[in-house]
């Protein structure tokens, strides 16, 4: 994820519990270990992948994830705060956890102060739900569930007001070619699945960044999945071609 200033990586399989932020202007890059999961004890780190972050101005969420070796979901929520004040660093925090341990849920930022998660999967499978985070209030609400559970949908703000979910994955790992859309404001509202004009193609896609670039228009970049053969039918693997 990237800001305007900072670039921020890591929780990977190698590194499962370390985040970087890295200072484009400085050129200097930080990194801290991520606390413990407030919800299992005697561990002084706990290591998770899959975990999703967004950015919010000067604020970093990163929820959930999974145990690299163990079949356990956090409902874990840390926020990284960066602090320009004389050579800059940023502060880590655990905050209230997510209601719903899961991992490969997309996170989006939806204002200064409030970030939307969505979808995902679980030792249960997988997850239609979806839940926004108050950093003033620091605690979640429940939303209502997409139509068809998810995991890995990307996500657009548009008009700051209504949140796209574009694509993902299903339980047989096969990306889907269906969008969903969210009125903002009411956790009462419903998800609603996008009808396509006659003619209309959507390409399935999965784990894509897209923006909102001017009025009316969203951009998607995404691998698009083309030529498939018996393999992509059985498999989860990168496209025959993009």
């Amino acid at each position: 994820k990237i800001t305007k200033n900072h670039i921020i990586y890591g929780l990977s399989i190698i590194f499962p519990c370390e985040i970087y932020f890295y200072d484009l202007n400085t050129k200097l890059c930080k990194c801290k270990i991520l606390p413990l999961s407030k919800n299992i004890k005697d561990r002084v780190y706990e290591p998770k992948i899959a975990a999703s972050c967004a950015m919010s101005e000067n604020n970093c969420l990163i929820t959930g994830g999974g145990h690299p070796d163990l079949p356990e979901y956090f409902t874990t929520s840390v926020l990284c705060s960066i602090t320009p004040i004389g050579e800059w660093d940023f502060q880590i925090k655990l905050v209230e956890d997510m209601k719903i341990g899961k991992a490969e849920h997309s996170l989006l930022a939806i204002s200064s102060d409030l970030f939307i998660s969505v979808g995902g999967s679980n030792s249960e499978g997988l997850i239609g739900a979806s839940e926004v985070y108050s950093i003033s209030k620091n605690a979640w609400t429940s939303y209502s569930p997409l139509c068809q559970p998810r995991k890995q949908t990307s996500l657009c703000l548009f008009d700051n007001s209504v949140v796209f979910a574009f694509g993902g994955k299903n339980a047989k790992e096969l990306p889907l070619a269906s969008i969903e859309r969210l009125k903002l404001g009411n956790p009462k509202n419903a998800w609603r699945s996008m009808l396509f004009t006659s003619g209309t193609i959507f390409p399935p896609l999965s784990s894509s960044f897209v923006t909102q670039i001017k009025e009316n228009t969203i951009y998607i970049a995404c691998l698009l999945y083309t030529s498939p053969s018996p393999r992509d039918l059985s498999t989860s693997r990168m496209p025959s071609s993009a």
